[in-house]
Formats: structure tokens, sequence, C-alpha cells
């Protein structure tokens, strides 16, 4: 994944590498082995595996060991103001910047854009087999996800547990204890939870051309 990104960039990119601690030493080694055409286009920083909120062995059982990560990344990053969250499995198939370009085109309430999980909403696994609230008629696939963080980090999310809104990082816990028993596909489901009671934060903006930028 990183090398297709690298690969296709035309700008220098900066990449926030999470990992479990005990692998951080064999991916620093690897990456700074490439060849300086590739280590010239970006800077790179790795991260332990760290959830701010709740019990950390209940997050790493969700679904993966690192995939709740994710949901973590605007109290982590605090000094980030936007990224592009990948999974490993992806494989840029031109410049990352044509997907960060959709940024630009967020209104005042967006800050955040993924795709959806199915084409055809009829035939997706949420529409027949979420028991849980879901984003749009086909809910939403967490595998590619642009962040404005700034704005995650400043908004108050509306809820089902409370009448008043709550920040990203209070309702992250709460949220998981409430759905727990009725999700399966872990951070996935919570993120598309969220955005069904938060429709004005989320766009699928430009997500039309994601075929053409990455393949899965």
């Amino acid at each position: 994944m990183l090398k297709s990104a690298v690969l296709f960039s035309h700008r220098k990119m900066q990449f926030h590498i999470f990992t479990e601690e005990s692998l951080q030493p064999e991916f620093d080694k690897q990456l700074r082995q490439w060849p300086d055409s590739y280590t010239k286009k970006f800077v790179h920083k790795i991260y332990p595996i760290t959830f701010s909120v709740g019990n950390p062995q209940e997050w790493k059982k969700l679904f993966k060991p690192c995939a709740a990560q994710r949901l973590f990344l605007p109290v982590i990053l605090k000094d980030v103001d936007s990224l592009l969250y990948v999974d490993t499995d992806v494989l840029f198939l031109r410049p990352v910047e044509d997907i960060w370009k959709l940024l630009r085109q967020f209104n005042s309430t967006q800050l955040a854009a993924m795709a959806p999980e199915h084409e055809i909403p009829k035939i997706g696994w949420y529409s027949r087999f979420a028991q849980h609230p879901f984003y749009g008629s086909a809910g939403v696939n967490s595998g590619v996800m642009l962040m404005n963080l700034t704005r995650i980090r400043s908004a108050q999310f509306k809820n089902s547990m409370i009448p008043t809104g709550l920040t990203w990082e209070d309702m992250l816990y709460p949220l998981y204890q409430k759905y727990k028993n009725s999700i399966t596909w872990g951070d996935q489901d919570l993120l598309n939870i969220i955005f069904y009671f938060n429709p004005v934060g989320m766009t699928g903006s430009g997500l039309r051309i994601q075929s053409t930028i990455l393949k899965a």
C-alpha cells in the first residue's frame, strides 16, 4: 500500500503508521532500506496501538487487533489537521492528491468522506442484515476514510444515549457499550451508527472515483 502511494504521488507525503510495538523496529528498518527515489518522497512516524478511553483489550478484540485504532486518530494525532486513513490491503492506482483534493469540496458541516459499503443498496450487507442504525441506504465502508480531524475534535455529535451532543472521544466507549452485542464489523459499524445520527457530517462527494484511484 505505501509503495503504491509513493509511486504515484507527485508531492511529498507524511505517513502515520500504527502497529504493535514488537513490529515497529522491523517496520522502520524496512522503510529506511527503500531506494532514495522513494524515501525522498515521504516522511514517516510509527506509533503503538493506543486507545484513549475504555478497556484496551475490548478495543483490540473489536473485529481485528488494530481495526479500532482508526476511531482514535482524532484524539491521538492532536497536531494533525486532516488525513486519509487507508487499510493495509489498499492499492493506489493514481496519485493520492486526487482524493486529497476532496477536502476542499467539504461544506461547512462535513468532516469525513467514505465510500458506500455496496453500490446496490438493496443487496448490500447493511440493508439486509444490520441490527443497528447505519448511514444512508447502504452504509459506508471504513477501509478508506478522508478525515478533517480538526472539525471532528471540535464537533458535538448527536447520539442515541443522551439528548445533548458529545465530543468524539466522550462518545466512543458509551456507544460501543450500547451496541456491542449488535455489531458485526466492529469499528466500521460504530462509524455507521455515528453518521446515521450525524448525516450532515458525512460526504460521499467525489468518492465515485474511488475505484479508479484505489483497489482493495
